[in-house]
């Protein structure tokens, strides 16, 4: 009875694991999906640490599997790119660190991601620090200790709306995060594909889709290696680079079926 006791809750934690596996290996599960997914299982191990403490059985293999992906976890502050996922996915932004993380951790981690986005702002938008407040007007004469009159109060204002406009950054992370049934299929990537978000922004558009395009897993770049061995068999062993990264991309575009091939190319072209 124990035995089998025992199987049911060892069952229920490999459930969860498999659950939260499965949800990252698809083709729209990028970095974004990483750190919710960690604190997802990290919050299932810690409970059942102090559910089966005093089950020699379950206590010891809970413990051993909770230490391993804290190990990982951690290993996440290496890079940035794990922070400015989340916040550059248009559902999560900022909201989802501060309702997880511990107070302490999230100063550091807003200056990491406003020094990434120092790499794609433009030098010459004369616009504010991005680690200042994004409410201060520079140019303002309560900068200079004059006194305000109904003229630079109406120049302060707009100086305000003139910064806020061209800070793609802070005007993006002030919105509010859009519903989840907002975003058409294809993820977060998706939706800074839109006219409008590419419009809106340019810059802050380029970074989101350097970071959102990573896969949250590696299954899908192994996979390329191996479709790239086929490709380069023994009688194709002087391919050059180049023509092996385009025949791959066609290949894993004829997958997807969304990419048009152009005119001058042979619909019924065989890429296996």
């Amino acid at each position: 009875m124990a035995q089998t006791f025992r199987q049911v809750l060892y069952n229920t934690l490999l459930t969860n694991i498999d659950n939260t596996l499965m949800a990252t290996q698809s083709s729209t599960a990028t970095l974004e999906n990483c750190l919710p997914a960690m604190d997802y299982l990290l919050g299932v191990f810690e409970e059942a640490k102090v559910k089966y403490r005093d089950d020699p059985f379950m206590a010891s293999r809970v413990n051993s599997a909770w230490s391993k992906l804290d190990k990982y976890y951690t290993k996440t502050n290496d890079s940035t790119a794990y922070i400015a996922a989340l916040v550059l996915d248009p559902r999560m932004k900022w909201e989802y660190i501060t309702s997880t993380w511990q107070p302490e951790w999230i100063p550091d981690a807003k200056a990491l991601v406003a020094k990434l986005w120092k790499k794609y702002h433009p030098t010459s938008d004369p616009t504010s620090d991005p680690t200042s407040d994004p409410n201060s007007d520079p140019n303002s004469d309560l900068t200079n200790k004059r006194p305000l009159n109904a003229f630079t109060t109406w120049k302060q204002q707009k100086s305000g709306r003139r910064a806020d406009h061209t800070d793609e950054y802070f005007r993006y992370i002030r919105e509010p995060p859009i519903p989840h049934d907002h975003i058409k299929q294809g993820g977060a990537c998706s939706w800074w594909l839109e006219e409008r978000q590419q419009r809106l922004y340019p810059n802050l558009s380029k970074m989101a889709l350097d970071i959102l395009t990573v896969p949250a897993m590696s299954a899908a770049p192994e996979r390329l290696f191996s479709s790239a061995k086929i490709t380069i068999s023994d009688r194709r062993n002087r391919l050059h680079s180049d023509t092996t990264e385009a025949i791959e991309c066609l290949k894993s575009w004829r997958k997807i079926q969304t990419i048009r091939l152009e005119s001058g190319l042979e619909s019924g072209l065989e890429l296996d």
